[in-house]
């Protein structure tokens, strides 16, 4: 018996000891990083996995210049999803643009503010959650997201809701996003008082809008 357990050990031994030199590694391991707030932290591992970590606000970008992560190559060809952890309240400006192979994205509930142009040309993206907090969301934060059929408004929100993968206020009055790729007829609820100006932008697929007796502006 004691013999086997000997025997065992070394074999375990042995296996840890060629780790290092087989370059066998445990979980994802990260490629690029970098600072995107005053006290958030960014990271991309080789899974494709984009996570924003810390506490407060993202910084807010330019629609041109972008983050720093923009005009890397790198992370546009290999991000994947995004996990924005808790802690974070605000999603910067035009902060994950053009990230075209995007599919994923993960928002808590600390989040209250998602900026203009967040996720604008997140091409393959198909369905964006707004957490319960969130009480500002940027003009285009969601435009010309091509696989695009549903924004999602957790219950309880008191600023936005959703109606048929629309984005609309609280109240339902105002209609202010509509998926990309949200088929051919769009019927506007009774009730709508008011079309954002934004609202149907690079919305190619739609060849009928059927307009409420309610809407007073367009």
């Amino acid at each position: 018996m004691t013999k086997r357990i000997l025997s065992g050990v070394l074999a375990l031994t042995f296996f840890l000891a060629l780790i290092p030199a087989t370059g066998l590694t445990f979980g994802a391991s990260i490629i690029s990083s970098g600072i995107c707030g005053p006290k958030a932290t960014w990271t991309l591992d080789n899974s494709g996995t984009f996570k924003v970590s810390g506490t407060g606000p993202m910084y807010d970008y330019d629609s041109w210049d972008g983050p720093p992560w923009d005009h890397n190559i790198e992370i546009h060809n290999n991000t994947r999803s995004l996990i924005i952890e808790n802690g974070i309240t605000h999603i910067g400006e035009y902060a994950f643009q053009g990230l075209t192979l995007l599919k994923r994205i993960q928002l808590p509930n600390s989040v209250i503010s998602i900026g203009r142009g967040a996720f604008q040309d997140c091409e393959q993206l198909t369905e964006i959650q707004i957490p319960i907090n969130v009480a500002s969301i940027g003009r285009c934060a969601f435009s010309s997201c091509e696989d695009l059929t549903s924004i999602v408004v957790a219950s309880g929100n008191q600023h936005y809701k959703s109606v048929g993968g629309a984005l609309y206020d609280s109240t339902g009055s105002t209609l202010l996003q509509v998926p990309s790729n949200t088929g051919t007829v769009f019927a506007i609820p009774n009730g709508v008082k008011q079309v954002a100006t934004d609202a149907f932008i690079e919305c190619d697929n739609i060849t009928e809008i059927i307009l409420p007796d309610s809407l007073q502006i367009i």
